[in-house]
């Protein structure tokens, strides 16, 4: 029985890994996808894309605009999580946290290059 519900969660992390694959395949030029996830019984994620095609990140003021977007988005994906499992404890902060860690160099790579899709 044991090998089953590993064979069936294995099966389900593969399956939102796949989803996210599709996710970040479907972004745009001038786009970065903001993902959150929640581990219950099986992986749950949230994506946004955020758009940055309208900025000149040559621009201080725009990297600032930028990264409140990015950190607006990851806001949102971790409250949608919670709201999504309201029996379970809430963990918006940390989840905003590691969400924004695991964005950043993206969006660092994204300032860096003072992208601006054509």
């Amino acid at each position: 029985m044991n090998h089953r519900i590993a064979y069936i969660q294995t099966s389900l992390l593969c399956a939102a890994l796949s989803l996210t694959a599709t996710t970040l395949a479907a972004v745009q030029p001038g786009e970065v996808v903001i993902v959150a996830s929640r581990d219950t019984q099986h992986v749950d994620s949230v994506s946004r894309h955020v758009k940055y095609g309208d900025l000149d990140l040559s621009k201080p003021a725009n990297v600032s605009e930028f990264q409140k977007r990015v950190t607006q988005a990851a806001k949102q994906v971790c409250k949608e999580l919670d709201d999504h499992y309201p029996t379970l404890p809430k963990r918006a902060e940390k989840c905003t946290k590691e969400t924004l860690d695991s964005a950043m160099p993206e969006v660092n790579a994204i300032i860096a290059a003072g992208a601006k899709p054509h």
